[in-house]
C-alpha cells in the first residue's frame, strides 16, 4: 500500500553530518542543493534499500533540534558484520542486543549529533510461515 521513501534526521552541522553518513556509514550522497533562502537539501542513501535520508539543518525552533530522532530501525542480513565495521570506524555504540530469544540481535549507535539508529538482522520467516 505504501513504503518508506525519507526520513528526516536534524543535524546541527551539514558537512559533519554529511562526513559521517557517508564515509563512515557508508551511505552515498544521492542530492546536496540549495533549499530555498541560505538552506540545503541533503539526501543520502543507506547501503541497502530504497529509502534516504534527509540531513536537514533546522532554521525555526518549531522543527525540533539536532539529536532528537531516536531508534529509527534499518535491517540488515549480517548484523554482527555491519556492528564490526562500524565499531573498527569510530561509531558510538549506545546498545547491543544478542540474545535471539529474546528478539533480533540488533545494536544502537548515534551519530555526532546524538540522533539514534538501531540495526536489527533481518527476520526470516521460518519455512511454510508468512
Amino acid at each position: 500500500m505504501f513504503r518508506l521513501a525519507r526520513a528526516t534526521v536534524l543535524v546541527s552541522d551539514q558537512d559533519r553530518a554529511i562526513d559521517f553518513y557517508v564515509n563512515t556509514l557508508g551511505c552515498t550522497l544521492q542530492i546536496d542543493a540549495p533549499f530555498g533562502d541560505g538552506l540545503r537539501w541533503i539526501e543520502v542513501r543507506p547501503p541497502q534499500g530504497d529509502a534516504v535520508l534527509v540531513l536537514y539543518k533546522p532554521h525555526m525552533p518549531e522543527m525540533g533540534q539536532p539529536g532528537s530522532i531516536h531508534n529509527v530501525l534499518f535491517e540488515t542480513d549480517d548484523v554482527r558484520g555491519v556492528f564490526e565495521t562500524l565499531k573498527a570506524r569510530g561509531v558510538k555504540i549506545t546498545l547491543e542486543h544478542w540474545q535471539p530469544e529474546a528478539g533480533p540481535p540488533l545494536f544502537q549507535f548515534a551519530d555526532p549529533d546524538g540522533n539514534t539508529f538501531m540495526i536489527a538482522q533481518r527476520y526470516v520467516p521460518p519455512a511454510g510461515q508468512d
